[in-house]
């Protein structure tokens, strides 16, 4: 709950400050990325430190939260310098454009493969 207080205020200064300009919120964006990593760094914090990291494969939180840290930590510079990015360096702009797509499309093959590997065995009995 900290942490939704936390990005809703930066995003309500976001939108006064901008005054709802056509651009992308770059510092809210920032708070937030900044807020789920640490969320998501803070998870495998306790992961490492349980006996579950014996069984991680087969945890689906462990696979969403890993393509989660790929995407988040990948495209923090893009999402947080976009504004300067898009209007100052376009070659820079495009190129992360590109990596931003491929860390995406990354982030939900982790996303599959949490629901293939982490799938419960549950096993049917007969009634």
């Amino acid at each position: 709950m900290l942490c939704l207080a936390i990005y809703f205020v930066s995003w309500l200064i976001s939108v006064f400050i901008a005054k709802w300009e056509k651009m992308f919120f770059s510092s809210s964006y920032t708070v937030g990325n900044l807020l789920m990593l640490i969320l998501i760094l803070s998870y495998f914090f306790q992961l490492v430190t349980s006996n579950s990291i014996l069984n991680f494969k087969n945890n689906m939180l462990f696979w969403v939260c890993l393509g989660m840290l790929l995407y988040y930590l990948g495209t923090f510079p893009y999402f947080g310098l976009r504004n300067t990015f898009a209007t100052n360096f376009q070659d820079v702009f495009n190129t992360y454009t590109y990596i931003a797509y491929f860390l995406n499309a990354l982030m939900y093959l982790m996303f599959t493969i949490s629901f293939i590997w982490g799938k419960p065995n549950i096993e049917s009995s007969s009634s």
